[in-house]
This record gives structure tokens, sequence and C-alpha cells, in this order.
């Protein structure tokens, strides 16, 4: 979802969705850390995609936002990197749904 060609699928998946749960291959950071009603729970450690997918996936962004978040443990093994341990993910959820509790 990196490319222009997503733009479509990103706008529909972000308008209609109350949570996302992806990994660094999913929705670049940079679409939804603009968006002031959501906010994102970091789980693993955030390292550079495999090599399937280039290094220009790399996204410094939410690296940094790893780096500076709360982020927790994964306690599973899942996805491209599912051998080493060393996986992402990052549930958003619209802000109003985390106040409303």
């Amino acid at each position: 979802m990196h490319k222009d060609a997503f733009t479509q699928i990103k706008t529909l998946i972000i308008d209609n969705s109350n949570h996302i749960f992806q990994d660094d291959t999913g929705m670049p950071y940079k679409y939804l850390k603009k968006k002031l009603e959501w906010s994102g729970q970091f789980y693993g450690e955030d390292v550079k995609p495999v090599k399937d997918f280039s290094s220009e996936l790399y996204q410094a962004d939410l690296d940094s936002a790893y780096k500076a978040s709360g982020k927790k443990d994964l306690p599973f093994s899942l996805g491209y990197q599912w051998s080493t341990k060393k996986q992402n993910y990052v549930l958003f959820s619209k802000a109003e749904l985390i106040t409303n509790k």
C-alpha cells in the first residue's frame, strides 16, 4: 500500500474503519500520523523491511515512533520476518473509541 495505485483503498480503509492492525508493509505510517483522530499502539520492534520489499519502503518516521513509544512485546511470531522475532505491528484506533471506553 506504499504506491500511489493504492490511494483509493487507503482512503476507503481510513474512512470506514475503527481499527487498523498492520505491519510495516501495510498503509504507510505517514497517512495515519497526520490524522488527529487516530492513535497507535506499537508492538514488537521496528526493523528494515525484508529484501522482498526494497529498502525504499523503510519508514524513518515509523522507526522514530517505535523508539519514542511505549512499545509492547509481541507474544507471537507472524508475518514476513516470522523466523526472526524481529517484527512490528501497529494497532491504530480512532481516538474517540479509546476515550469513550
